[in-house]
Order: C-alpha cells, then structure tokens, then sequence
C-alpha cells in the first residue's frame, strides 16, 4: 500500500515520535520528518510541537484534526472503492504448495501481491 502524508501524520501522532513512526512504517526519520513539513507548509502551520521527549499536537494542529480525520477517512473509502472496481473486496486466493515452498518463497510473493492491489 502507497501511505500518503496523511498516513503518516496519524502514525507520528499514534506513536508521539517520528522516529517510532519512522521505524514502523519502514521509513528513514528523515523521510517522516519531511513529509510532516511538507504537510506543515501546504497548511501553513505547525501540527507538532518537537520535544526531546518527541512530539505533541500543537494548538493549530488540535483545530486540524477533524478535518485531517475526515481526509484520512475519504482516503481509506476510495482505497475500498478500488478495490471493489477492481473486484477484489470479495476475493479469496487459495494457494497449495509445498512446506518448503510455504517458508521461503510464499511470504514474498504474497508481500509483493498485497503491494499491487492496494
């Protein structure tokens, strides 16, 4: 699945910093701390407050919320709705092989199918 910037503000402010969110979404401290600024300068605001401790909700970011919420909602409704189009909100795939099979090539391929259809 492709995250977008909105992905990635809720998983800063899930995990209250950005270098834990970072590390779970998979993506360099840096590239989190961008796309926060990124989504900063677009609104021409400050959503977090930096601490040492990490980060907290600024007051202009509390006011954003709801609406970020709302676009983050929309979001995972056109992901839905793709997938419906695509016909795969109902699918099921069953696969038979071998244990070895299983083990070490099976997580992959499924890894790069769930990255196709999302």
């Amino acid at each position: 699945m492709i995250l977008t910037k909105y992905d990635i503000f809720f998983k800063v402010l899930e995990t209250k910093t950005i270098s834990q969110a970072a590390k779970e979404l998979g993506y360099s401290q840096s590239a989190v701390s961008q796309t926060i600024k990124s989504l900063e300068e677009e609104l021409e605001t400050t959503l977090f407050i930096r601490q040492k401790s990490g980060v907290i909700l600024s007051r202009d970011g509390f006011e954003y919320l709801p609406y970020l919420k709302s676009v983050q909602a929309n979001l995972e409704n056109l992901r839905t709705k793709k997938q419906e189009m695509k016909g795969l909100n109902q699918s099921k795939l069953r696969i038979g092989t071998f244990t070895s099979v299983s083990r070490h090539l099976l997580p992959s391929l499924m890894k790069d199918f769930n990255e196709r259809i999302y």
